[in-house]
This record gives structure tokens, C-alpha cells and sequence, in this order.
């Protein structure tokens, strides 16, 4: 009796769809990206674009006109909706391990399964760190991280997210004054933070009023249809100062009742005052910075489209026979791209940037 057998193609399609599925699962930050543009990580696929090529993904802005009422006429009193488009540009990336002839005896799908934890690291520690690359980019409209970005590139991006007094999307410290606007310069303000500034309830709210207040406004996140959160990453070290402030521990209780009835909630997050923060440990110190020699961190509060993740092949499985068949490769390769959305260009879509002092433990 003949017996059948599953085809190579077939192992190959359910490995790539449980892949996939395990990828987005398991994703640090799997609970804020959606296809959806109030999610926080907008997530857009256009599958079969190249390296170098781009996707655009567009920004709008919100209505706060009074519109009509009564027997007003509506025509002739619209109101201008702005719009943008900001483009992501798509990257190849892939990575593979090989085993020698004498673990060949395995078959396709057990050699498959066996490497997939590892693929599977690899693909979302990637997918992680351009994420927090893109939140930390100190470039207007680009890509590079914040440690590859040069004196005069953090110099525009700061002024350009500060232009005035009062529209704020940097802050240094523990309060809007320590830039001063276009005659301060990014390392000056870095500097000023004192050991004192740490990360906590004062600070998160002041955030949360800054994207609220500047223009245009912060969009925040909107859960269940109704109630509005921004999210904040935190450093551990930011995170840990967060939790010893004393008003954050008188409400601890109140907070973590809220934060569970949140769909963007996960276990060891905080809530306070509309903002879910959530350690990141990845988030890196700054070091010492400036003549306060305050070791430094970072925070980002993020609303609505506050990054943009532009698929242009999903994660799929690749194999490989080499040296006359004695060794195998098997690996994954995909095209994606990850960038902090932009205004025309210029200003954070959806971003509060906070530098805040952190000792190290």
C-alpha cells in the first residue's frame, strides 16, 4: 500500500505561517502595533517591494473646529483637514544557521523545527531594537539611531521639536525651561539635568501635558472606544525611579485596578495619570553627560502613530544544501522597515522624548 507524504512546499508554507504566528505573538511590543492607525506602532504590508524601495504611510491630522449647529449652513464653513504622508523605506534582512552532514539525518521539518527558537530570537530581538532605534533617532526624518547621529543632526531635530517656549516635544529633566529654545543646543540641555531629575509621577504627567498641549497635538491611544492613554517606554532605571515616587505609591493600588481593565495592559506595567509605562530594558544609558556628570536615561511617550513598521516580505523560511551535500542551512529572511513618523519631515508624529537622570545600580 502506497503511503503518502507531505510535500516539501507544504512543510515549508506551515513552518512560515507558525513562524509568522510566533513572531507577532511573542513580540515585546506585539500589544501596541496593529494595522490600524490608532495603534501607537502602525503596521502597514505592501508584500513584493525591494530593498531600497519605500512605503508611504499616511498621517492625519484631527478636526478641533466648532463645525455648525442649528440651522447653520455647513456649506462654505468646512473645515481643512490636514494630511501627510511619510515614507518608510524597506530594508532585506535575513540570517541563517548550518549543521554538518551528521545532524543531516533529521528530516526537513524536525531540522526546521529544531532552529526556529533560535530564528525566532534573532528575528524579534531585531525587530525590537529597530523600534527603539526609531525612537531614539535624533535626526529629523531619518534613520539613524541616537548614537550614530552627529552633534548638528541632535541640534536641528531638538529645535525643530522645541520651536518656542510652550510647544514642547523634548524635555530635559524635570521641567520645559531647562532647553531654551533655539539658543540652547542638545548637549548644552543634556547637560543641565541634574542627578535630581529622575523619572516620576511629575515628570510623566508633565509629558503626557506636553502632547497634549503642543501643535499639532499628540494623538492619544484610544481603548475600548472610549477611554484615551498614551504609553510610556521607560528605561529600567527610569522605571525603577517611577515606582519609588512617593505619590506613585500612595496610588499603587487604584493604579494597577485601572491598568488591568486596559486591552494595551500587561502584567508589570504601571498606570498613572492616562499613561501606561512600560519597562524596556533594552532602552541603553546614555552614561555621563555634561558637567552635572548625571548618569543619563531616556523615556518616550508615544500616542497614536507614533511609529511606522512598513512590510514589504513577511518572515519565510530559506534552506540550503552546500559542500556537496555534506552540510545544511536553514535560516529566515524578510523586508521591513521601522521609522519614527514625522510631520512634513520635520516634527515627531507622535513622540514626547524625555532625558531623565538614572544612576545605574
Amino acid at each position: 500500500m502506497a503511503e503518502s507524504t507531505v510535500a516539501t512546499a507544504n512543510v515549508a508554507e506551515q513552518w512560515s505561517k507558525k513562524f509568522i504566528y510566533e513572531y507577532f505573538r511573542k513580540n515585546q511590543f506585539t500589544g501596541d502595533m496593529g494595522k490600524s492607525g490608532t495603534k501607537p506602532i502602525h503596521v502597514v504590508e505592501e508584500l513584493g517591494k525591494m530593498d531600497g524601495e519605500a512605503i508611504t504611510i499616511t498621517l492625519l491630522g484631527q478636526l478641533d473646529g466648532d463645525g455648525v449647529s442649528g440651522t447653520g449652513v455647513l456649506s462654505g464653513s468646512e473645515e481643512h483637514a490636514d494630511n501627510f504622508g511619510h515614507k518608510v523605506e524597506v530594508v532585506d534582512y535575513a540570517n541563517a544557521v548550518k549543521i554538518h552532514k551528521s545532524e543531516q539525518r533529521k528530516s526537513v521539518v524536525d531540522l526546521l523545527e529544531k532552529f526556529r527558537p533560535t530564528l525566532m530570537n534573532w528575528a524579534q530581538n531585531h525587530m525590537r531594537d529597530k523600534i527603539i532605534d526609531a525612537l531614539g533617532s535624533a535626526q529629523v526624518n531619518g534613520t539613524q539611531k541616537y548614537a550614530d547621529c552627529s552633534e548638528a543632526n541632535k541640534d536641528t531635530w531638538v529645535a525643530l521639536q522645541n520651536p518656542d517656549t510652550t510647544n514642547h516635544r523634548v524635555l530635559f529633566g524635570s521641567a520645559k525651561s531647562v532647553y531654551n529654545g533655539q539658543t540652547a543646543d542638545h548637549s548644552d540641555a543634556l547637560g543641565d539635568v541634574t542627578s535630581a531629575m529622575t523619572f516620576g509621577t511629575d515628570a510623566a504627567s508633565l509629558m503626557r501635558r506636553m502632547a497634549r498641549t503642543c501643535t499639532p497635538k499628540i494623538p492619544p491611544i484610544r481603548v475600548n472606544g472610549r477611554e484615551e492613554v498614551y504609553i510610556i517606554y521607560a528605561a529600567t532605571e527610569a522605571f525603577r525611579d517611577f515606582k519609588e515616587t512617593s505619590s506613585y505609591q500612595t496610588l499603587l493600588s487604584d493604579a494597577a485596578v485601572r491598568g488591568r481593565d486596559n486591552d494595551l495592559f500587561r502584567a508589570g506595567d504601571l498606570f498613572w495619570d492616562g499613561c501606561i509605562i512600560k519597562e524596556i530594558p533594552e532602552i541603553p544609558s546614555l552614561g555621563a553627560v555634561g558637567s552635572s556628570s548625571a548618569v543619563l536615561t531616556t523615556c518616550y511617550l508615544v500616542g497614536a502613530q507614533a511609529i511606522g513598521v512598513a512590510y514589504g516580505q513577511k518572515p519565510t523560511p530559506i534552506d540550503e544544501k552546500v559542500d556537496y551535500r555534506r552540510k545544511r542551512g536553514v535560516g529566515v529572511e524578510f523586508a521591513y522597515g521601522v521609522e519614527k513618523m514625522h510631520f512634513e519631515g520635520t516634527t515627531q508624529h507622535g513622540v514626547v522624548t524625555g532625558y531623565m537622570a538614572g544612576a545605574l545600580d
